[in-house]
């Protein structure tokens, strides 16, 4: 998931969370939603914002989390 650690510096604690959280926990899955709230112990709105700015630094997939 995080193929550069220095990115993390860039990120807000929640970003950095569940970029790891993505890459460690779920490495080679496309969790649901659902789950990465279960895991990350957050709320589903966090999660979501989260999501979406990850995808928009093109840390993660676009076609991934389509809400």
């Amino acid at each position: 998931m995080i193929k550069n650690i220095r990115i993390l510096s860039k990120l807000s604690n929640a970003e950095a969370k569940i970029a790891l959280m993505l890459g460690i926990v779920f490495d080679g899955e496309n969790p649901s939603i659902n789950k990465i709230v279960l895991k990350a112990k957050t709320d589903y709105r966090t999660v979501g914002k989260v999501i979406n700015n990850l995808k928009k630094r093109g840390i993660i997939n676009k076609s991934l989390y389509n809400r």
